[in-house]
């Protein structure tokens, strides 16, 4: 249904803390519900140089087991849903905030 995002491609997320394993459930679960994928949001659009937000290319995300689709919505066709595994374990999350560089 969805299409992969380009490994090339390099997305971003809100916030700079480490993410909770609980949160990422949630937000996994939230758009499983949504659009069938057990994900959280990211965006592909540049960031405004005021903003500090962590990036990373879509294939760091894939070695580690990632998955990237284009998920548009009509306010921002550069919607982009990464996947977890499940069930999401503390491993999964501690290389999840390396990646992103969150502390």
């Amino acid at each position: 249904m969805y299409k992969k995002a380009n490994p090339k491609e390099i997305i971003w997320r809100w916030g700079k803390k480490a993410e909770k394993l609980v949160h990422l459930q949630q937000l996994c679960s939230e758009a499983h519900n949504l659009i069938n994928l057990y994900g959280v949001t990211a965006f592909s659009n540049e960031i405004n140089e005021k903003e500090e937000m962590p990036t990373v290319y879509v294939s760091e995300l894939q070695e580690y087991g990632f998955e990237v689709y284009i998920t548009p919505i009509k306010s921002t066709p550069e919607h982009r849903t990464i996947t977890f595994p499940k069930p999401i374990t503390q491993k999964t999350v501690d290389c999840w905030n390396k990646l992103w560089q969150k502390v």
